[in-house]
């Protein structure tokens, strides 16, 4: 079996959502605010910029270290024209966390609800995530390998935490002897 490091991003992302069943997940699409997009396009690597905003904001509101992971895009699901930069991903919830509060904080990150910007009309959805299929990470990655100028190659962002948790998985599932 491959190590972690050798997995490509959609099978990181499918022993995520696997490992993810430890919690409830919650699925969410974000659009970037277009103030955003431009400000962090402008400055490159969007990928990287926007999972510390993330890491940021979704600290500030529910604490620190959860887990999560999103997939970065800018084509429309239905004609694949281009649009906005967003992102689909999941964020495991515990008991006591507020899901008002944690889009808040994501659509904040995404650049809505700060300053002077305000939330752009269905900027923000979330729903529960109920059943593991590989069609999920499909879904996230639709786009993935369509040339966007404003994005690298690499589009999937996963926290630390469900990187060691996914990671820590796969090592007890397929490295048994390392375990």
């Amino acid at each position: 079996m491959p190590q972690w490091e050798d997995l490509s991003q959609w099978m990181k992302v499918n022993v995520a959502v696997i490992v993810g069943f430890e919690w409830e997940l919650l699925t969410f699409n974000i659009n970037l605010h277009p103030e955003l997009e431009t400000e962090l396009t402008r400055q490159g690597n969007v990928r990287k910029k926007l999972a510390e905003r993330v890491r940021k904001h979704v600290g500030r509101s529910i604490g620190f270290r959860r887990e999560y992971y999103s997939v970065l895009e800018g084509h429309a699901k239905l004609t694949g024209a281009k649009t906005h930069l967003n992102m689909h991903g999941t964020i495991a919830i515990r008991a006591g966390d507020s899901v008002k509060i944690l889009m808040a904080a994501l659509a904040r990150a995404a650049g809505h609800d700060i300053g002077k910007r305000k939330r752009i009309p269905r900027a923000v959805h979330s729903q529960w995530f109920t059943v593991i299929r590989a069609a999920y990470a499909n879904y996230l990655f639709k786009f993935a390998r369509r040339r966007d100028p404003r994005l690298d190659e690499r589009r999937l962002v996963m926290s630390q935490e469900m990187t060691q948790a996914a990671k820590m998985f796969w090592n007890d599932v397929a490295r048994p002897e390392l375990s």
